[in-house]
């Protein structure tokens, strides 16, 4: 998948050089145009990054909201069934799988970021 700043910038890219091969320009001209192409190449960059923050954050929300659910279903065998009662022992083992998994979403996001 292409990412969205390097395409800005290849195009900017390209109407510049067009514009530095058809017109003839002072320096300081030039000096503008090739700031503005740097600029567009860091912003338009940058646009991946954010995205891949906020899946960040939506992956670690549901986690929370996994955990939450699997305590209150551990929580409520407890009270029915009793604290050491076969229904509560197995609350407990899915909210302990529940936590590791999540734990390997964060390392596996953690990793992804280490790589970009």
């Amino acid at each position: 998948m292409p990412e969205r700043g390097l395409t800005a910038s290849v195009l900017i890219d390209s109407i510049v050089q067009h514009l530095l091969e058809e017109i003839p320009m002072n320096r300081m001209i030039k000096n503008i145009c090739t700031a503005l192409l740097v600029v567009a190449g860091l912003v338009g960059s940058s646009l991946p990054v954010r995205a891949e923050d906020r899946d960040d954050r939506d992956r670690h929300e549901q986690c929370e909201r996994r955990i939450r659910q699997a305590e209150d279903k551990l929580h409520d065998a407890v009270q029915r069934h009793g604290e050491n009662s076969k229904q509560a022992h197995r609350r407990r083992e899915q909210l302990e799988q529940v936590r590791r998994n999540c734990g390997r979403d964060h390392d596996h996001d953690r990793d992804d970021h280490d790589r970009h």
